[in-house]
């Protein structure tokens, strides 16, 4: 059976409940992770466009916020997915915001320098298709991998959050906790498809695939 609609899950960690919108498919015996979960980011910065969207921005760069640390850390870049109209709305609403250089408090790599960096101001709530282990970003560092952070794949702009401040975007803790459950699941699927063709042994390591991905 296929359920469609909003789901909450508590956290592994004993803290608050998530909720995620996605498609959950049940199986006697197995358990599928989430299709699609959504995760509010905080804008930090943008690359200019080029070709059709000269004149606009191209491509953003998403932070979740770490409450231990008071810091933005990088999560994903996004630059597909949008409207001609909406980019030109999004950057007159960031115009505002724009500022000279990186606030102290904001992580990203090294490879992640935006041409325009912006106060944390603005929140987006996007939709990403899985959570990885990455070098580049810096989402829950050292939560999951003591030198890599998280990112989410392939996210896309569901709609903008203006009844929420940037503190409230979704923290590292969550996102590590996400991560977690992702790779039960995934670990779960693999020892079941094992047992299903005869097989024995343990899963792998779980999780996304440790990608250098701070693509979209």
């Amino acid at each position: 059976d296929v359920s469609e609609g909003t789901f909450i899950y508590q956290s592994m960690s004993g803290g608050e409940s998530i909720a995620f919108e996605g498609v959950v498919r049940f199986v006697p015996g197995t358990i599928e992770k989430p299709q699609g979960s959504t995760f509010d980011v905080v804008v930090l910065g943008a690359w200019h466009g080029r070709g059709k969207r000269t004149g606009v921005y191209g491509a953003f760069l998403l932070a979740i916020y770490d409450e231990r640390s008071e810091s933005y850390q990088s999560i994903s870049k996004i630059g597909t997915g949008f409207r001609e109209e909406q980019l030109e709305s999004i950057a007159a609403k960031l115009a505002t915001h724009v500022i000279s250089q990186p606030r102290p408090y904001y992580a990203y790599g090294e490879t992640l320098t935006p041409d325009v960096w912006f106060e944390p101001a603005v929140v987006w709530e996007v939709k990403a298709a899985d959570l990885s282990v990455s070098p580049v970003h810096k989402a829950g560092l050292g939560l999951v991998d003591r030198n890599k952070g998280i990112s989410i794949r392939f996210p896309r702009l569901v709609r903008e959050r203006d009844d929420k401040r940037p503190e409230q975007a979704t923290s590292a803790a969550q996102v590590a906790d996400m991560y977690r459950r992702q790779a039960l699941t995934m670990n779960q699927a693999e020892v079941d498809g094992e047992k299903k063709n005869g097989k024995g042994g343990g899963g792998g390591d779980g999780g996304g695939a440790n990608d250098d991905d701070d693509y979209y």
